[in-house]
């Protein structure tokens, strides 16, 4: 089993995760989106090969959820 982490902060940082924090979506592939309790949002478009950081300095994130809009 190989480490997701690329685009991830490195070294010894450490974020809290909560349960509801974290959501896919339905797209092919699957994108995975996580907020962290320091108020940073990550996504990953690609099933979690490689993360980006969307946003930064939000208030500590307790929820993530996604939305598809079928047009």
């Amino acid at each position: 089993m190989a480490a997701l982490r690329e685009g991830l902060p490195q070294g010894n940082i450490f974020f809290g995760v909560l349960r509801q924090a974290m959501a896919t979506d339905v797209l092919d592939p699957v994108g995975v989106y996580f907020g962290t309790n320091t108020g940073t949002l990550f996504a990953s478009a690609d099933e979690g090969d490689r993360w980006s950081c969307v946003a930064q300095h939000l208030p500590a994130i307790l929820s993530v959820e996604t939305l598809s809009i079928d047009g």
